[in-house]
């Protein structure tokens, strides 16, 4: 399911009172029920490093909306790029990335999996893309990036990775790649409408 808003800048009345869509808010959500989210969690807990544990979940909660709309570049190159943007741009959150997975990412799936009955269990996820187009020029300084987080039962949200900049990986640059994920929205949108859920089948 995504959602997609536009950024719309309004310049002051003394720079001629225009208005210009300068980028975008897209939000993918992906659900993992039953079976698939107990081996999405299972998943995510074997890991024993930073990056790998980062790399599981980004590929994991992509791997929905790059199934249904292919990005530009392939699964490993883009899940791979996310984690080194991620651990270039948020230095801070690296050292707690075990943290996050023993408390924040057990959070996601005991609360949900506490509220429901046996095999209803569920983990929600969503990638939250801030897009910013590089052909519109505004006032300030705006970096598109990309953050994970996750609904708890109650519909509090947790942060899994924050938004931060992504950088560039390798030949490709930071905006291509969040135009790239950018344009997967765009794609599941197209496929199945807004707010809408489609069934992508079983993660196994």
């Amino acid at each position: 399911m995504v959602q997609i808003n536009y950024f719309v800048y309004h310049a002051p009345w003394w720079l001629g009172d225009w208005s210009v869509t300068n980028g975008e808010h897209d939000v993918i959500n992906s659900l993992y029920a039953g079976n698939s989210a107990q081996r999405y969690y299972n998943h995510v807990t074997s890991m024993t490093t930073d990056s790998g544990i980062l790399f599981s979940i980004a590929a994991l909660v992509l791997s929905v909306s790059i199934s249904v709309s292919p990005a530009i570049f392939g699964l490993s190159a883009l899940g791979w790029a996310i984690v080194a943007s991620a651990l270039t741009a948020a230095g801070v959150a690296v050292g707690a990335l075990t943290a996050v997975r023993d408390n924040d990412f057990t959070s996601l799936y005991e609360s949900t999996y506490g509220n429901e009955h046996s095999g209803n269990k569920y983990i929600w996820m969503f990638d939250s893309v801030n897009y910013y187009y590089p052909s519109v020029t505004v006032v300030g300084s705006l970096a598109s990036s990309i953050g994970m987080y996750g609904y708890l039962s109650n519909m509090n949200t947790i942060t899994v990775i924050p938004n931060v900049p992504v950088t560039p990986y390798g030949a490709i640059s930071g905006v291509a790649l969040v135009a790239s994920i950018s344009g997967s929205a765009h794609g599941i949108a197209k496929s199945m409408g807004w707010n809408n859920w489609g069934y992508e089948g079983a993660y196994s």
